[in-house]
Order: C-alpha cells, then structure tokens, then sequence
C-alpha cells in the first residue's frame, strides 16, 4: 500500500529537510543506481514529515549491499567509512558541523574535528526468542518485511530514494491513515511481548505528538501491563527508557506522563515512580542555571526528591545508575534531613556556603526546583550565582612567608580565612594579608 502523492512528499522534502540533508539523499539515490541497491529513508522522519515537521535527523534502510552504498556514498562525499559486514550495518563520518552544511566545500571541518555521522543497515527481520529478550537478526529481507519489525504503524512507513522514484511513500502497514486519525497502532498483536519497552516507546510518543492508542492497541497495553512484561527487560534496558521518556520538552512530557502514570507504566519501572501534582508543578519550573544542566537526570532527581534513603537505596539497586547520577540521588534524603534545616536557619554568607558545600550541581538544582520557602530558594541562587566561586586570594604560601612552618595549623587558619572572605568582611588582598597576620601572631602567642 502507498499514500501520498509522490509530488506532495517530494515537496515535504524539501520545505521540511535541511538543505544538505536533500542533496545527501539525491547522493543516496544516485550512488543506489550503481551499486545495485535500493535506499529508503524510514522510520520517524517519514512520520515527521507527513505531520509537516522538520527534521534533521535521517535513518536509511538499504534492499541490497549497504556496505557497497556506503562505500559509493562515502567517495562522492569524500567521507571516512565504518563497515560492520556481521550486522549488515555502515557508517559515515561525515566532515560537517550541521546538515545544512552536508555537500558545501567551505562548510568542511578542520581534519580530526567531530561531524556528524550517517549510519545504513540492510533490511532485516527480528525474531525474540521470548518476551523481552534482544532481538535476534537476518538480514537480507524485503523492504514490507523490514518494516513489520517496527513499533507502531506510524512508524513503519519508508520514503524511496532511488531516482526515477524518489519520493514515492511506502506504507505497506497503514501508518498514514493511522496518523491522521491521531492514533498509535502496533503492527501485530505480540509486540508488545517481543519488545516490552515499546509500551514506554508509545506514551513517550503520544505525548510528543499528542497521539492515543488505538482501541486494539490500549487493550494489548492493559495485558502487558498485567502479566508485568516491562518487568522482564533489563535493568539497564529501563532505566534508558525511563530516561527517554523524562527528556522530552513540555507540554509533551507532561501527557506522557500522565499516559504512563495511568496505564501502570511508571510502577513498572520502579513502584517509587510516581505522578502527581506536586511533581507536575514542578517540573514545569524553570532557572536559567539549572536550564543548563543534563534534562532527563534532572527531572528524576525531581522525581526522587521526596524519597527516603531507602527508596534511593532500592531504585538504585534495582535500575543501576551510574555512579554520579548515583550520588545525586543519594545526596537528596541528606539534604532534605540535615542540610536544608541549616540552610533555613543560614544567614551570613559561611553559613550559607557551609550548608551547600560538596553537594552535585544535579542536587543543588533539584532543590531549587523543589523547594517553595523564597528564603531557601535565594539562598540556594545567591551559593550557585556567587558564593560558591567567591575564594581567598591568598593561600598557604602567604603563610609560609609570614614565617608560619607549614603543618596542621594551616587547615583552621585557611578556614577562618575563607568563611570571613564568603561574609564578605575582607575586600581585597591587603585585607587578607592583614587578616592572616592576625592569626599568625595569635598562633605565635599561643605557642
């Protein structure tokens, strides 16, 4: 089955494709004809672009010897080439920041600098040997054969790039129809047995594009959900998932959200995982330098922010995060305990600092996004923006030329130094020298 007139995706192709991207594409094209192979352009962009989105990602399926159209496409671009003969699988590394740059002698990079990256697979088919298991692969089927392996009919659609048919959508299962209707559709009842992680794939999905599942498809979700499949993927398997799902711009995120929350989902990838309001209201929050910092753990270290130790301790166990999203998620039950009772009660700027001090910047920021006491949340501002980088100009060398031998006495003198710099009492160099001066001579009566 096809749909859409080829003139209309063509069209599609070039309003919504970088620049770059479409002559990359007509290389594809041109390079199939010698090499005997046929390329198509599959998966989410195809979806993307019938919904009239731009894209820059780009996802080819080759019927034939990839590695060949690699090789062909790699000369025509002058582009180093990877092949993985054992998966039926090639990359490119392609010489342009961007892929409106794709083809532009100007645009290339400086040798050795980082491009971007085209990767080609042979089509294929999966078998699941039971449910939840990685896939195994053969290569070497048809284009329709290939497709069925996917998730959704939406995303089971390929656009041809050999020319003389470039343009034309392939859409052997449905997907256009089942876009336009607003609805997710899985290509055959065992899916969500075969891969468990779609079940996440597709409220991530509905939530991007506001899409529901189809009545057949919600019913297939509630059963999977009751015999616990997503329970069967690996730890590791889960929490990318999860991670996924949690990086993803509002309001999608939300709905997405919402979605895994009502069918089970969230509980299935741990039972601490919730959804609510409290949450919601804060993950729509935002502070230009917490904005800044990697979104996913981010949003679940919101997610965890109310957890007892241990909570921390069993989804960390369960899920296996690596060590420093780790310690993030362990620093949060000893901030709310010990740390942010300090920080209330913090005026001055040691005092303040004190209480912040060796805690991640994931964790700083969680509590910023958080916390609703205006007194914590300047204070947690005032450390990040300022304190934290506010240091003495002098150091131990001062105390060694003001005759000081070095030893233990260095540590509380250097301390005092330091906190009397954060509250601000010691302006500028001479001040510390004079500072320090004090103490030196305090030690020496002491002695």
């Amino acid at each position: 089955m096809t749909g859409g007139s080829t003139s209309a995706l063509t069209g599609l192709l070039a309003a919504l494709l970088p620049a770059g991207a479409r002559r990359l594409l007509a290389l594809a094209g041109a390079a199939a004809q010698r090499t005997h192979t046929h390329p198509y352009l599959v998966g989410g962009t195809v979806r993307d672009l019938l919904l009239g989105l731009s894209s820059g990602d780009l996802d080819l399926v080759v019927e034939g010897d990839a590695g060949a159209l690699a090789l062909a496409l790699g000369e025509a671009l002058g582009a180093p080439v990877t092949l993985h003969a054992d998966f039926g699988t090639a990359s490119l590394a392609l010489p342009w920041r961007t892929w409106d740059e794709v083809g532009d002698p100007a645009a290339r990079l400086a040798p050795g600098a980082s491009g971007l990256h085209l990767d080609l697979a042979a089509t294929r088919t999966e078998t699941y040997p039971y449910p939840g298991a990685l896939p195994e692969v053969t290569t070497g089927c048809d284009l329709t054969a290939d497709l069925r392996r996917r998730d959704f009919t939406t995303n089971a659609m390929a656009i041809t790039l050999l020319a003389g048919e470039a343009g034309r959508l392939i859409d052997p299962y449905g997907g256009e129809v089942d876009l336009a209707a607003g609805r997710l559709e899985v290509l055959h009842p065992a899916s969500f047995d075969d891969d468990p992680t779609r079940l996440v794939r597709g409220v991530r999905l509905a939530g991007r594009l506001g899409l529901r599942f189809a009545p057949a498809t919600e019913a297939l979700v509630r059963e999977a959900v009751r015999h616990g499949r997503l329970g069967l993927v690996s730890s590791d398997r889960r929490r990318h998932e999860l991670e996924l799902l949690l990086d993803q711009p509002q309001p999608a995120l939300a709905w997405a959200l919402a979605l895994a929350r009502a069918h089970g989902l969230l509980a299935q990838i741990h039972p601490a995982l919730h959804w609510d309001a409290w949450l919601a209201k804060r993950l729509r929050r935002s502070v230009d330098w917490a904005d800044r910092l990697p979104r996913a753990r981010l949003r679940l270290a919101l997610c965890a922010y109310r957890w007892p130790l241990a909570t921390v301790e069993g989804f960390v166990a369960l899920l296996r995060p690596d060590s420093a999203l780790q310690a993030v998620l362990e620093a949060l039950p000893v901030w709310r305990a010990e740390r942010l009772p300090r920080l209330r009660q913090a005026e001055r700027g040691a005092a303040v600092a004190a209480a912040l001090d060796g805690l991640p910047e994931l964790a700083l920021a969680a509590a910023r996004l958080a916390e609703d006491d205006a007194g914590v949340t300047r204070k947690l501002d005032w450390y990040v923006r300022e304190l934290r980088a506010r240091r003495p100009r002098l150091g131990g060398d001062a105390l060694r030329r003001l005759g000081l031998p070095p030893g233990p006495r260095y540590r509380p003198i250097l301390r005092a130094l330091r906190e009397a710099v954060l509250d601000g009492q010691l302006p500028d160099e001479a001040a510390e020298w004079a500072f320090l001066r004090r103490l030196v001579d305090e030690q020496g009566r002491e002695a």
